[in-house]
């Protein structure tokens, strides 16, 4: 029943329509769902959402974009298949039958965050608008939140076995750091192997501004920023899984600034 409970629950947010400056509606989803479960939280006047749960000196961070690069479509249905034993999740126009983008980018990032703030007992989430068109919403991330956060993790990696281990050319973390020999064996256990150079997201702008270690990790999302995008269910439960190993792992743990010229030339 929780299987089907939770899978029920990540058709519904792709089933939101959302696009950049066109957010209205995820915002609305996500302030009525804080507010149903007596959630502390902040908004902020570009549209960004600040939660807080628990209190604790410093705070684990996990934050996802609201916007996709999928134009409004008032028609858009999610479709659920089984290949090979996997759920896959499409979307497509219910009048016309033709594929349109799902939107798992960053959807499923937007229903991980829930998953994790419904699962941790202390942790902070940010949703930001923006950031398909240039990181608007966390190019403006408030200090304030982020004084007491010890990392942040964002899931916003395409397919199932990625992470970004550089954003535009930066690196996210150290890897021969205290974060770095603590993360790097569970991403690979939980088969995270692919660790890329990628272009940008919006743990790019947390890493610049606030010097934490960041990670920005597989979502489950396939053929992104296409009207053939599709999710598939079990990678974003292994993403969902991978968070709390990844919190358990750095509970109560503080690190050092992040050496931005770490060398990841092996990677």
């Amino acid at each position: 029943m929780q299987y089907k409970e939770k899978l029920n629950k990540l058709i519904e947010v792709l089933s939101i329509p959302t696009y950049y400056d066109k957010e209205d509606r995820m915002i609305q989803y996500l302030k009525n769902h804080l507010d149903n479960n007596k959630y502390s939280y902040k908004v902020d006047d570009l549209g960004n959402i600040y939660v807080t749960k628990g209190e604790a000196d410093s705070y684990p961070c996990f934050v996802s974009h609201t916007d996709t690069v999928h134009d409004i479509n008032e028609n858009l249905t999610i479709a659920e298949t089984i290949e090979d034993g996997d759920t896959i999740l499409t979307g497509f126009n219910k009048e016309t039958g033709q594929p349109l983008g799902i939107g798992g980018d960053d959807k499923c990032g937007v229903f991980l965050r829930l998953e994790m703030l419904e699962t941790l007992e202390v942790v902070k989430v940010a949703f930001f608008v923006g950031e398909e068109f240039g990181m608007k919403g966390s190019k403006q991330a408030c200090p304030e939140f982020f004084k007491d956060v010890s990392y942040s993790i964002q899931f916003d990696s395409p397919y199932g076995n990625t992470m970004s281990i550089t954003l535009m050319s930066k690196p996210l973390f150290n890897i021969e750091s205290e974060f770095g020999d603590i993360v790097s064996p569970i991403l690979r256990q939980r088969g995270i192997v692919k660790w890329e150079r990628h272009p940008y997201t919006d743990t790019l702008q947390l890493m610049e501004k606030f010097d934490f270690p960041c990670l920005n990790i597989a979502a489950g999302y396939y053929k992104y920023h296409t009207p053939s995008e599709y999710v598939e269910v079990k990678d974003v439960r292994n993403s969902y899984e991978l968070a709390c190993e990844l919190a358990k792992a750095l509970k109560d743990k503080t690190f050092n600034k992040v050496n931005r010229h770490s060398v990841v030339e092996n990677f």
